[in-house]
């Protein structure tokens, strides 16, 4: 699944780091499993967040769910630092229309995109200098397939039950997490029609069905490029990236350190 352009790292340091986020065509992107004995950073990382995010974090119910919360948002704030050198306590952000986040206004000058996700024991970040979203969704869950005929593209639909049936639902999860990480890149959230874009694999492509979208404006595949692997035992993660130079773009992807992410 993984594209020759992806290069493994171990974590990399703040000189090349800089250097990847000043390369256009470059989206990094860095994943941390999180587990229960990870309190000590923990601990660290709420250090790490501004009085907002602390509120959202303590908002959640189970100590789990703010767990996750915390290191996502401390990752952020970590990769964001180690591509620019700007201290981790300063950044701001904003949401847009559909609630994705962005860098506040005084920070444009970064040019810089980003996009976070998380699901259970796993959060995942990446930072680029075009639209990105990223999306992990564990796998080892059963789903209900019923879900992709109501939501996915009528040809996302007839591939997966083209799977064996004991296939179907990590099939249905890798379909999931790209759609989820194109619509999180071009901001639009669900109120993009999930049947107006399809996916396929080997290798991953889209395609446009505007016949579906009451949208205006058209898109091209061409723009656009994937990338989905197995970052965790029973987890899949997609990126999605838009630029007019699509085919030139490359992914710097690597597990994070729980240790790495500190203040700075």
């Amino acid at each position: 699944m993984l594209s020759r352009q992806w290069r493994e790292e171990s974590g990399g340091t703040r000189p090349e780091a800089m250097a990847a986020a000043s390369d256009p065509h470059t989206v990094r992107v860095r994943w941390l499993v999180v587990e229960a004995e990870d309190t000590p950073h923990l601990s660290r990382w709420r250090g790490m967040l501004n009085p907002e995010e602390l509120v959202r974090a303590d908002s959640y119910h189970f100590a789990a769910d703010r767990n996750i919360y915390t290191a996502a948002h401390a990752l952020l704030r970590s990769m964001l630092s180690e591509a620019t050198g700007i201290s981790t306590r300063l950044w701001c952000f904003v949401t847009g229309e559909f609630g994705k986040p962005a860098l506040a206004a005084h920070f444009r000058e970064c040019n810089l995109h980003f996009n976070i996700s998380h699901t259970r024991g796993l959060v995942a970040c990446a930072i680029a200098r075009h639209e990105v979203g990223v999306d992990v969704e564990r796998s080892d869950r059963t789903i209900d397939l019923d879900i992709a005929r109501h939501y996915f593209a009528p040809e996302e639909v007839h591939l997966l039950r083209s799977f064996p049936p004991g296939q179907q639902d990590r099939v249905f999860f890798r379909f999931w997490s790209l759609k989820e990480a194109f619509i999180k890149a071009t901001g639009e959230g669900l109120s993009r029609p999930l049947d107006s874009f399809a996916f396929a694999f080997d290798p991953v492509r889209i395609t446009f069905h505007p016949e579906r979208d009451k949208r205006p404006g058209r898109d091209d595949p061409a723009d656009w490029q994937f990338w989905d692997w197995h970052p965790a035992n029973d987890c899949v993660a997609a990126v999605a990236v838009r630029s007019a130079d699509a085919s030139s773009i490359w992914l710097d992807g690597s597990p994070a350190r729980a240790a790495d992410i500190r203040a700075s």
